[in-house]
């Protein structure tokens, strides 16, 4: 006969150590209840019983991605049924019993095997879930990276590494139509060069942007940059456009068109603002913190698309005049500038939201 207490030690000790993996249908309390719980006479009914559990409901606890239920089955199948000397007492619902039956008895024996098997089993489920885990993001890398590379090349058609942009002929129009301008008041061309200035850097902070897809490293943080570079993009149309036709309103002397756009502008302190200068700046030096930026490189599209939107001088009568007179002095400097087309693609853009609580 077994010695009972030395049975209950292991017994205990077995279960504390594996109770992921089991269930006690008889509870510790009541193992000092009756020495019948230990007999070895099969014909006492007294015994203790413990179950397998399902894995796949206590994965979650010591792994970092769950099994399918097919692949738990399969796997239980391969780790406990084969090659296993404890197949010769498991049954279809995985219940065991302590010593009252055969089972019992040859079980009591084998528990520094089956110790080892669950041992083994954590083991191996770990390794498979570590592989499953590492494919799995080589696969969203893979993925990301074709989807990264798909956009890139859908922005730079022509492949010279530069986000396509319309083409900014606004100096090209002031060169041409300085002498007038200066006749109608010499102050303005500083005026028209600051708005030059602040378009050129417009233009080199949508560039970062577009470079910076490279470096995302999720899908989220794609998308985010992805919306606040055609955000940029339209901001750009905009400011192109309303600047080229603030010199033709000017030098036609529409000059209610012109002081509704120079005032648009002072109001979005293109004159006396250096807040695209500073975005450069962070953009140069930030590095992969730009997520920390890009709300307030949002909030400022926004602002610009919100004041520039509502300028009514394009829906007045005049404004197929002046339309007129552009369009005729772009051809005259050769411009690949479209204004019908632009007009266009700017009335129907709709700006995408950038996540406020964006981090990096």
């Amino acid at each position: 006969m077994m010695d009972i207490e030395i049975t209950k030690i292991e017994l205990k000790k077995f279960f504390e150590q594996n109770h992921f993996f089991l269930t006690l249908e008889t509870p510790f309390e009541s193992w000092n209840n009756t020495k019948d719980l230990f007999s070895t006479n099969d014909k006492i009914k007294g015994k203790i019983t413990f179950k397998l559990n399902k894995i796949e409901f206590r994965l979650k606890h010591f792994l970092w991605m769950p099994y399918t239920k097919s692949e738990i089955r399969d796997y239980n199948v391969k780790n406990w049924n084969i090659n296993n000397p404890v197949k010769k007492i498991k049954d279809e619902t995985g219940e065991f019993s302590f010593p009252c039956d055969n089972n019992g008895k040859f079980l009591f024996g084998l528990i520094p095997v089956l110790c080892l098997n669950i041992k083994d089993a954590k083991e191996k489920q770990i390794r498979e879930c570590e592989l499953n885990r590492i494919k799995h993001e080589r696969q969203k890398q893979i993925q990301l990276s074709e989807t990264k590379s798909a956009i890139l090349i859908d922005l730079d058609k022509n492949n010279d590494g530069e986000v396509d942009l319309i083409e900014n002929d606004f100096n090209k129009l002031l060169s041409k139509n300085q002498k007038r301008v200066l006749e109608i008041d010499k102050s303005y061309i500083h005026q028209f060069v600051k708005v030059s200035n602040f378009i050129k850097t417009k233009k080199s902070n949508t560039q970062k942007i577009f470079e910076s897809i490279r470096d995302t490293s999720s899908k989220d943080e794609l998308n985010e940059r992805l919306n606040l570079l055609n955000n940029q993009i339209h901001s750009y149309e905009l400011l192109v456009f309303h600047s080229i036709n603030m010199i033709g309103a000017l030098v036609s002397e529409n000059l209610i068109a012109f002081y509704e756009i120079y005032e648009s502008f002072d109001k979005l302190g293109i004159f006396n603002s250096n807040w695209e200068n500073e975005v450069s700046e962070k953009l140069t030096s930030i590095g992969d913190k730009l997520n920390d930026l890009m709300y307030s490189i949002y909030k400022m599209e926004q602002n610009i698309v919100s004041e520039l939107i509502q300028l009514s001088y394009i829906t007045q009568e005049s404004f197929e005049d002046l339309n007129l007179s552009v369009t005729s002095q772009l051809k005259d400097i050769e411009s690949s500038i479209d204004t019908n087309n632009l007009l266009n693609g700017i009335q129907s853009y709709q700006l995408y939201k950038i996540n406020k609580n964006t981090k990096s």
